[in-house]
């Protein structure tokens, strides 16, 4: 699906620009993304791919454009309201407390839910999607393996059930069937529980595999844009970068 094929958009991206003190890295940013779809960013290193996840959930300041969710404009960079608004960021360093257990860690994750039922309602859907984390419910997450730790930041950005997913590189570090793993879990987390994505993956096929649309980043901008069932081969996904 895309957000060209009729539905409205549930992110909207125009004109965005923005980068670090005087170092502007993106430019003229523009895309469109429809509920449910898995929109996969490709690019080379330093392209401004992490950087575009970063500016849309406010970590990073822009200073034109704009971002809208359901055509609504959320505003300049804020953290707490966009995640208010329904985005949330898995980042490609560890989004936990290191020494704090699994549970409470998830706990940490629903800050914003009103109530400690809630909470623990959110918090049984999530080890249950994860059934490995069950497992490991007690043990400090500094102790979980590579792909756990993947797991665990997820469930984090999950507690709040975001509409808007943006996944920063999942499989980094990690060795390939657990690489596979994380990116087949994030298919199934669209495809169960509606959740709209945005991935930075390294692996380019294996990102293609799951994803929707593919857009290309090149100096800070959007470049181009392709329907991923139209990748098949190794060699025609190389050609995106």
């Amino acid at each position: 699906m895309s957000a060209q094929s009729g539905q409205a958009p549930i992110l909207g991206v125009r004109n965005l620009a923005g980068g670090y003190a005087n170092n502007r890295i993106l430019h003229d940013v523009n895309f469109a993304v429809a509920p449910g779809e898995i929109v996969l960013f490709v690019g080379h290193n330093g392209a401004g791919k992490s950087t575009i996840l970063r500016a849309i959930t406010g970590l990073l300041p822009w200073c034109e454009g704009k971002v809208s969710v359901d055509g609504e404009p959320i505003g300049t960079p804020n953290v707490r309201r966009n995640v208010e608004t329904g985005l949330s960021i898995v980042l490609q360093h560890h989004g936990f407390f290191p020494n704090f257990s699994v549970t409470n860690n998830l706990r940490l994750g629903g800050y914003l839910l009103d109530s400690a039922s809630l909470v623990d309602e959110r918090m049984a859907r999530i080890l249950e999607f994860f059934p490995r984390l069950a497992e490991r419910r007690d043990s400090a997450a500094r102790l979980l393996s590579g792909g756990e730790q993947k797991m665990l930041s997820m469930g984090i950005a999950l507690m709040l059930e975001p509409r808007v997913l943006l996944v920063d590189e999942p499989s980094a570090g990690l060795a390939p069937s657990l690489a596979t793993q994380v990116l087949d879990q994030l298919k199934t987390l669209r495809d169960s529980w509606n959740t709209t994505i945005l991935l930075v993956e390294q692996n380019v096929n294996a990102g293609v595999r799951i994803a929707d649309r593919v857009l290309v980043v090149r100096l800070g901008t959007i470049s181009q844009t392709y329907d991923a069932s139209t990748l098949r081969s190794g060699e025609e996904t190389l050609q995106l970068l």
